[in-house]
């Protein structure tokens, strides 16, 4: 007799893996954060930092604010663009054209992010299909990459960069585009994907069109003709032109910094690479390889497994070197040229060329916009990990070839490499216990605030803005005075319950 087990597992596997890959995705996230799920207007994911000061953006925004392009919660009197608030501008722009959704503003931000957890492994599926990969391995090399992705941790600290469905949505798209043949269609999912993306967070819209433009220049060496070169050049540079001509209609303040703080400093590192960042192992390293230069931007580990394979890739890739790698399949040459695309992006996150030639960003002054180079690692750990399960894949289809019982071994050794991942994502995972109260919320706030906020509310006609004490300033990348945390939470607390605006700053480019 059959077993049962086969009788119904396989069969799923077989026949619906986007359902049971949907399905175990969404298990984990009820198990791991039910509260985010459930109660999504009832807590906040970050209580301090970057993400206090995105919720503070957005809550300012949709109950003050009658425009959708000038914020004046902070920088009083002068305000800011509210692109460059990191204040969740297409969610924002959403709740303001629907009032009635600004109860559940935050739940709205939350419910995002869960939506983009749980769809990033049917895309790095959907890829892994597209590159022939088998069914199994791409289901459980799928969960492994959404595990251990660098997106994690932004969850509970920069929540606004935390939509790790970014990319792999954008390759997935990349490759429909260069393979079908209606054009028109993939052309304005395209274009209108990098748009989404731009307005939720600027860096993730500009890491896609970075790749698109990588990808297409490695394309060039196939033989095509200039029409075909041009029309897949058009997705690449029509975003960047759109984003650029809003600013320039929208954007009104002349005295932007022109030399951010930071290119120089938030880079990656092959330790913070190839290295795990936290755990049994980077403790046992820690007594050879000093990990204090290590910054958290760049953190984009790469996983065990991964650079396992990409060691192996390069050793079977040699033979193809001479013949210019003609004899490479389609899907196959594909695969290598967004290797080279993302390998070009983890190069310039390590600063590379431009930390021993400052003057050369001088011809690419956009770059010096997007300082927090360590972010451009994030490609590399996609493409890398897919690269890396395709290769897998090959070594298990040429193992099982040979007879029946050298495929079950196959199955089984692929399958303990590929639970090895699981293991080490697991144990590397940082979820909190407990996240903050809402404190947007007037029922969530202690006695003390709540008085604080009633004195404030008492005087509001006479006060024209908050003034915190000690005062801040950060992110000018010209001048900058921290805050303690304690100040931060009562500015934004005092200020999003009242209305009066904020004198301090804290924002990326004002």
């Amino acid at each position: 007799k059959q077993n049962p087990l086969k009788q119904v597992f396989f069969p799923i596997i077989r026949n619906h893996p986007k359902a049971l890959l949907l399905f175990v995705t969404a298990c984990f996230l009820i198990w791991q954060l039910p509260d985010l799920i459930f109660h999504p207007n009832d807590i906040l994911l970050s209580g301090g930092g970057d993400g206090l000061k995105s919720y503070f953006c957005f809550y300012y925004h949709i109950h003050y604010d009658d425009s959708l392009i000038h914020f004046t919660g902070m920088n009083y009197p002068y305000g800011e663009h509210y692109l460059f608030t990191d204040g969740f501008p297409l969610i924002t722009w959403l709740v303001q054209l629907l009032p009635f959704l600004k109860p559940f503003g935050i739940g709205l931000i939350h419910w995002s992010l869960v939506l983009s957890l749980w769809l990033t492994p049917l895309f790095i599926f959907l890829i892994l299909k597209k590159m022939k990969t088998e069914t199994w391995i791409a289901l459980l090399g799928a969960f492994s990459l959404f595990l251990l992705q660098p997106q994690f941790p932004r969850l509970f600290s920069h929540l606004s960069l935390a939509y790790s469905l970014f990319f792999p949505l954008s390759w997935y798209i990349l490759i429909r585009y260069n393979e079908e043949s209606n054009k028109r269609k993939w052309l304005f999912i395209s274009i209108t994907n990098q748009l989404f993306w731009y307005f939720m967070h600027p860096y993730l819209g500009f890491i896609i069109t970075l790749f698109y433009g990588l990808e297409w220049l490695f394309q060039q060496f196939q033989k095509v003709s200039w029409k075909k070169r041009l029309s897949e050049f058009v997705p690449v540079v029509t975003p960047l032109i759109c984003i650029q001509l809003f600013l320039k209609l929208t954007d009104h303040i002349k005295d932007r910094p022109v030399n951010p703080y930071g290119f120089f400093e938030y880079q990656a590192q092959w330790k913070s690479i190839f290295l795990p960042p936290i755990g049994a192992i980077h403790r046992w390293l820690q007594s050879y390889i000093d990990f204090v230069d290590v910054g958290w931007e760049g953190q984009t580990y790469l996983g065990y497994l991964t650079i396992l394979m990409l060691l192996v890739g390069g050793v079977k890739l040699i033979p193809h070197v001479r013949n210019r790698f003609r004899s490479l399949i389609t899907f196959h040459r594909t695969l290598l040229f967004s290797f080279c695309g993302a390998s070009i992006l983890l190069i310039l996150s390590f600063g590379f060329p431009f930390n021993g030639n400052p003057n050369w960003l001088e011809f690419v002054p956009v770059l010096k916009q997007f300082r927090a180079l360590g972010r451009f690692s994030w490609p590399f750990y996609y493409v890398g990990g897919i690269l890396g399960l395709v290769l897998l894949s090959h070594l298990y289809q040429s193992l099982s070839q040979k007879n029946k019982g050298t495929s079950y071994l196959a199955a089984a050794f692929v399958s303990f490499l590929i639970g090895l991942q699981i293991v080490e994502a697991w144990n590397l995972r940082i979820i909190p216990e407990s996240f903050s109260v809402n404190l947007f919320q007037q029922k969530n706030l202690n006695k003390e605030q709540k008085q604080l906020i009633e004195f404030t509310k008492r005087g509001k006609g006479k006060y024209e803005a908050l003034l915190p004490m000690p005062w801040f300033h950060v992110g000018s990348e010209t001048f900058g005075k921290v805050a303690t945390q304690e100040t931060l939470l009562h500015s934004f607390l005092i200020s999003a319950h009242t209305g009066i605006p904020i004198n301090a700053v804290m924002m990326g480019r004002t």
